[in-house]
């Protein structure tokens, strides 16, 4: 895991995956992926939370905060899961389909491209939100990996991941959010014994 870092080039902004290595001189950084052209997004109404469903899965509920949280940014929705606005002359695109987000720009008949929305105090973005939406998969290696042997750990690690995508969720969403993440860590434990 590593971290996001945005650098400019004239007056335009590209974020890059960062990781980095501790060596006898000191810590080292390199950088390992890019990530896309960075748009500012910023909320121009307060999202509806309460249609949420506290007894979905994970992944539901996960694809439900996110498509809030679009269309309170100013994105319409134009099908199940893709969300759509306009800036900067380019078509921001965005497509939630089960595990996997695609966050895509494009300037008028050019090529879509991965982008990067620096939203609320995170980036969300392909890498941030494939972090998010893959903790159910590394629930367990996580806990192995990062030392967590307690729930409140992993609800630490799940907060973390929700920031840094960028997403504002009230309390009451993250504890549903975190309650169905839990059940399924309990059910890979229970098929595993």
């Amino acid at each position: 895991m590593g971290f996001i870092r945005v650098k400019g080039h004239g007056r335009h902004r590209y974020a890059y995956l960062v990781s980095e290595k501790w060596t006898e001189q000191g810590p080292r950084q390199s950088v390992s992926e890019y990530l896309g052209k960075v748009f500012e997004i910023s909320r121009v109404s307060e999202p509806d939370f309460s249609s949420i469903k506290n007894s979905g899965s994970f992944t539901e509920i996960l694809s439900e905060v996110v498509g809030k949280e679009l269309l309170a940014c100013g994105f319409s929705e134009e099908g199940r899961g893709i969300y759509r606005r306009e800036q900067e002359g380019f078509l921001l695109t965005v497509e939630v389909c089960d595990e996997k987000v695609r966050v895509l720009a494009r300037r008028g008949n050019g090529r879509q491209r991965d982008c990067v929305f620096k939203m609320n105090d995170g980036f969300f973005c392909e890498h941030s939100t494939g972090e998010l939406f893959g903790i159910i998969k590394n629930s367990e290696r996580i806990s192995e990996e990062d030392g967590f042997n307690s729930e409140p750990e992993l609800g630490r690690k799940l907060a973390a991941l929700v920031v840094n995508a960028g997403l504002k969720i009230p309390p009451e969403v993250f504890v549903s959010l975190y309650e169905a993440l839990e059940s399924l860590a309990g059910n890979k434990k229970n098929e595993e014994d």
